[in-house]
């Protein structure tokens, strides 16, 4: 079947990833390179916090869902699972919470 709908979507979870890579890098979290996917694993080692622990403060603090990347294997631990599914204005208010709510740490 038609295959144009491809580069519409690909370009929007370019956009996404974007601004979730140099949003995360602005509060000090390592998202790495990704190279695709739908879930960035950034590290948060430099944060001092368990991703558990860092999970749930987002949680509560800023009203913000991620994920701590242990959950999903050994290799995740010090890591968060975050989604691109999101659309773009509401990552940057996520963003801008979670942003917020480090500064009080």
């Amino acid at each position: 079947g038609p295959q144009d709908c491809l580069a519409e979507f690909k370009q929007i979870y370019e956009e996404r990833r974007r601004v979730l890579v140099a949003g995360l890098e602005g509060m000090g979290i390592l998202p790495g390179k990704p190279q695709g996917g739908l879930f960035l694993f950034p590290d948060i080692s430099r944060l001092g916090m368990s991703a558990d622990d860092l999970c749930e403060f987002l949680l509560h603090k800023a009203h913000v869902l991620v994920l701590p990347g242990g959950s999903f294997g050994a290799s995740g631990a010090g890591h968060l699972r975050v989604s691109l599914l999101v659309p773009v204005d509401r990552m940057r208010v996520a963003l801008e919470r979670m942003q917020q709510a480090l500064q009080t740490i």
